[in-house]
Formats: C-alpha cells, sequence, structure tokens
C-alpha cells in the first residue's frame, strides 16, 4: 500500500507511524514472553545484593515524574531509605516501573498517586494508591494471568502487552515477597508489595 503513487505524504506518514507503533508493540510482546518464560522454569537472570530499597523506588519515581506531570497526575510519595533488602535492583525497578505505569494510564488529571514505603515487622512494605477507576472486586484475583484485561472492551493500544503483572508477581516471588491488590469501583486501587528485609547482620553499607 505504501508504494501507491496516490497516497500524499500526510497518509504516507501516518502509515508509517501506524507501522512503527506495531513493531514496537510486537517487540515489547516479544521480549515480555521470553522474560515471563524464563521466570516460568526458574531460568531468569537474576543477580541479588543488598539494596537500599526506597533507592529503586526514587528512580522509577524520577523516570515518570515528566509522564505524570504532563498528564496532570501528581505523585506524592513518603519514603523510608533505612530498608535494606537482597534483591535484584533492575528486577525490581521493571516491578516498581510497572505498577505505577498502570497507575498512571488508569488515573486521570486532577488526581493523585501516593506512593509510600515502610517496615513491617520483618518486610519492606510498599503501598502504591491511585485515584483513579477502580477495579471490580471479581477482577483482582485475575490480575496476574497472562493476557488478562479487567475491561474487554479496551483495545491493546490501550494499554501494555498484558504481561507485566504477571512478570512481576513472578520476580516478587522470587525474592520471596508478596504483591496484594485492592480496589473500588471509582475509588481507585492500592497495590501493596512486601519484600523480606535483610537482617542488620547480614549486610555492611
Amino acid at each position: 500500500m505504501l508504494q501507491d503513487e496516490s497516497l500524499d505524504e500526510k497518509t504516507r506518514a501516518q502509515y508509517y507511524d501506524i507501522i512503527e507503533n506495531e513493531t514496537n508493540r510486537l517487540q515489547r510482546l516479544v521480549t515480555d514472553l521470553l522474560d515471563l518464560a524464563q521466570l516460568e522454569r526458574d531460568s531468569y537472570p537474576m543477580t541479588k545484593e543488598p539494596v537500599v530499597y526506597s533507592q529503586v523506588l526514587e528512580d522509577v519515581l524520577y523516570r515518570l515524574e515528566p509522564i505524570a506531570r504532563a498528564k496532570g497526575v501528581t505523585i506524592e510519595s513518603d519514603l523510608d531509605f533505612d530498608l535494606i533488602i537482597l534483591g535484584d535492583h533492575d528486577r525490581l525497578e521493571q516491578v516498581i516501573g510497572n505498577l505505577l505505569d498502570n497507575a498512571l494510564r488508569y488515573t486521570d488529571a486532577g488526581k493523585t498517586i501516593h506512593v509510600k514505603t515502610f517496615a513491617e515487622t520483618e518486610y519492606a512494605i510498599t503501598e502504591i494508591r491511585d485515584e483513579g477507576r477502580g477495579i471490580p472486586k471479581e477482577d483482582l484475583d485475575k490480575l496476574t494471568e497472562r493476557f488478562y484485561r479487567v475491561n474487554k472492551s479496551r483495545t491493546r493500544k490501550d494499554g501494555g502487552t498484558g504481561l507485566g503483572l504477571a512478570i512481576a508477581k513472578h520476580i516478587i516471588e522470587r525474592h520471596e515477597g508478596s504483591l496484594h491488590f485492592s480496589s473500588e469501583v471509582g475509588q481507585g486501587t492500592t497495590v501493596t508489595v512486601g519484600l523480606p528485609l535483610l537482617p542488620d547482620d547480614e549486610f555492611d553499607m
């Protein structure tokens, strides 16, 4: 079709944009499928070391702040930098990035996303609470299933590959942690991540 000489430059440019977007989407899908396959057979490359956990969140927040600002969404954070865990910084950043990206995607302008880290017994806890559209209770337990979408009417352009939360769940499990969702339709969603704290006698920062 691009070889059709009757196409004007504007239409041709639109077709090129469509092709580029579809190519990028397919690349993300292939990458996510490979990541998920490796995680499911426990061959996913992961390097664990003592990590200042809240630094992971701060790195992600720094990267996403311009996107939130452009959308008119405020991100408020309350981070405890005394939390040390044994983890893979890049993989944990991948998880937090996915969770915050979801919160941004479904939170409208003028609303706020609240991010907090704190210690609870022997765990570092992260709460990401948005003021978005919320999720029906019957969907909460299915969120980490591959390709699951809460709103079946949404097109693939409205979201990611449908594998991000499945990957996040596996990465958290590889860190012996937990991932929990709570939500009320019209009131927003809270995602809670729990990761084991590294005992004081096991690290020397």
